[in-house]
């Protein structure tokens, strides 16, 4: 009964968490991020520590860059820094991952204009497709392929309460946003 009391309490915990980090990532340049791979991100970094995780002691980092060898980085330095739980993500507006193979347009099986101009693999239905290709990105009418305002590398930090502000200057020294 002990066991299943303190479960439910770090389920409590966790889920209290996730909802301030879900607060944390919409602010300032964060908020064009798609929730759900933001939330995905998260739940995964609290999973994966979810025996040690401490709320109290420790908080969550979320910043965006342009560049992930940049991301790497930082992410470099902040374990040098002792900060071990660090994960860079590349988030995207689009359903599936890019694709790795070049179809020829004129011979090739190519599904939808989104899957072509936007290079992205195994769309999930011919929907998806049809609304990826009303993207202005697909069709070449705007200024950027990436609707994620050009940063759409997510670093994840879970970093003690203690070392916060500096970990937050080395992120800004390589160009991230917090």
């Amino acid at each position: 009964m002990t066991d299943m009391k303190k479960t439910n309490n770090n389920n409590e915990q966790q889920q209290g968490q996730v909802q301030t980090l879900r607060m944390q990532s919409t602010d300032g340049r964060n908020n064009q991020m798609p929730q759900d791979e933001v939330q995905q991100t998260i739940s995964q970094t609290l999973q994966d520590r979810s025996d040690e995780f401490d709320p109290k002691k420790e908080q969550a980092i979320l910043a965006s860059f342009a560049d992930p060898d940049v991301a790497q980085k930082a992410s470099n330095e902040l374990k040098k820094m002792g900060i071990n739980t660090v994960q860079i993500d590349r988030v995207s507006p689009y359903p599936g991952q890019p694709t790795q193979n070049l179809r020829n347009p004129i011979t090739g099986n190519i599904p939808s204009l989104g899957e072509l101009t936007l290079g992205m693999d195994a769309i999930s239905s011919r929907d998806a497709g049809v609304l990826m290709a009303a993207d202005p990105s697909a069709s070449g009418y705007a200024t950027t392929a990436d609707d994620v305002s050009g940063e759409d590398i997510l670093l994840t930090a879970v970093v003690p309460k203690d070392k916060v502000e500096q970990a937050v200057q080395v992120i800004r020294s390589h160009g991230g946003h917090t």
